[in-house]
């Protein structure tokens, strides 16, 4: 089948360019779909037909047609002749196994707890609170702790974003002079493990939720790291028992508003102090991408920010901003010290 993604942006009046822009949700319900049926995974050794991926997957054969017909034509997977799918570079990165695996990200995008807020996005704008809270009742931190299997959806999601930026970020900020890096938030510590990987005479410290403390211990251990990596429950609202040379914050700062973000920077700060230096890595709002994420966490609570917004932050937390090293169009490295 053509691959004719272009139809998606392309029309000859702006009513058409906006509906292809709307059913752009449908194409990422499709593909969560396929993610969570797990297709990629059985077109592994080659081509494989619709009839069989059904049977294999417990999937109605007409509707999974339908489904994997729509993807051929964006180009996800192809479709070489009728029913007969395989894999492209794109569906790839849908595969458990592959190397650079956004599998888990494809399931995270499609659960309730995730699509809801975005769909709810009007009580955010119309009162600049989180469409989470409004819809569940209790921030995503309360929620993630009463639902301990959504809870695992988002940690396997986060660390399937972070296998995507951490090669880019080793490629571009040098670690080499750090004697003890503490990664706070960090969720399972592959980030923090990475960098201990390449730079073997650094000390770790992981500093995160009680919950999510031993599936962190778990994965040092496995990665044969325990001994150079300490885990510590923390709060990061509240005072950080330890010192280190820099402090990394990847992904967290966006989770809040500001008044609760200077209260981690600060709390950060007091442990880099007098010295030492804060990574954010997240997104730095320059164009379209980024501006997209922005309105995703503007659902969650959180934000994204421009690079005028960092500075103003970090001032208000005893800090400045160095530089910032743009990494990928969804990740910088904004680096502080002491101000």
């Amino acid at each position: 089948m053509e691959t004719n993604t272009k139809e998606l942006y392309s029309a000859d009046t702006a009513p058409e360019l906006l509906f292809g822009l709307l059913r752009a949700r449908v194409l990422s319900s499709a593909i969560c779909t396929t993610a969570e049926l797990g297709i990629a995974d059985h077109l592994t050794n080659g081509p494989v037909h619709v009839s069989d991926l059904a049977r294999a997957t417990g999937s109605h054969e007409e509707s999974l047609y339908r489904l994997l017909r729509c993807l051929a034509a964006a180009g996800i997977f192809e479709e070489a002749e009728k029913g007969l799918f395989s894999q492209t570079p794109v569906s790839e990165a849908l595969r458990s196994s592959s190397l650079n695996s956004f599998r888990a990200g494809a399931i995270m995008d499609g659960q309730d707890w995730f699509t809801r807020p975005i769909d709810g996005l009007i009580h955010s704008v119309r009162t600049g609170g989180s469409a989470f809270d409004q819809i569940f009742g209790m921030s995503w931190v309360e929620y993630f702790r009463e639902h301990r299997e959504s809870s695992a959806a988002f940690n396997a999601g986060m660390e399937a974003t972070t296998v995507q930026l951490e090669s880019a970020v080793f490629d571009r900020y040098d670690f080499s002079w750090a004697e003890t890096i503490a990664d706070v938030g960090g969720g399972t510590g592959s980030f923090l493990a990475g960098i201990l990987e390449r730079n073997p005479d650094a000390r770790g410290i992981l500093a995160e939720l009680e919950e999510v403390a031993e599936p962190a211990r778990r994965n040092l251990e496995e990665r044969g790291l325990s001994e150079r990596c300490e885990v510590i429950e923390v709060d990061m609202f509240a005072s950080l028992p330890f010192r280190a040379n820099v402090c990394i914050l990847k992904r967290v700062v966006h989770d809040w508003p500001d008044e609760e973000a200077i209260k981690i920077l600060t709390n950060c700060r007091d442990v880099v102090a007098p010295t030492g230096r804060i990574l954010v890595v997240e997104p730095v709002v320059t164009g379209f991408f980024s501006a997209l994420i922005d309105v995703l966490m503007l659902a969650f609570g959180g934000r994204e920010r421009t690079s005028e917004d960092f500075e103003r932050l970090f001032s208000a937390s005893g800090l400045e901003v160095s530089r910032i090293v743009s990494i990928t169009r969804f990740v910088s490295v904004v680096e502080g010290t002491l101000g």
